[in-house]
């Protein structure tokens, strides 16, 4: 199994309560799928395109997915850090 992070905590929306609820399982049986859904999570791409374009990805390594654009923050706007990484689960 295979658990996939944005900022270090889990992509999905119990590590991100704000996200629609239908984005509630960021665990994977295989390392593909984590790849997929990892790239798919920090852009709005469709599904097929993600499995297309999704990189390979190293487990334990954070990838600078940002897209650098603006995101609301405490003092107004931001840069958006978007570090995914993949973890495997024992």
């Amino acid at each position: 199994m295979f658990q996939v992070f944005q900022n270090g905590k889990p992509a999905d929306c119990f590590g991100y309560p704000e996200m629609d609820k239908s984005w509630n399982n960021s665990t994977f049986q295989t390392k593909r799928e984590a790849e997929i859904y990892a790239f798919h999570w920090a852009y709005p791409y469709s599904n097929e395109e993600c499995e297309k374009n999704a990189p390979e990805m190293e487990i334990g390594k954070d990838y600078d997915f940002s897209m650098g654009g603006p995101c609301p923050g405490e003092d107004g706007y931001e840069d958006c850090l978007v570090l995914m990484r993949i973890e495997k689960l024992d």
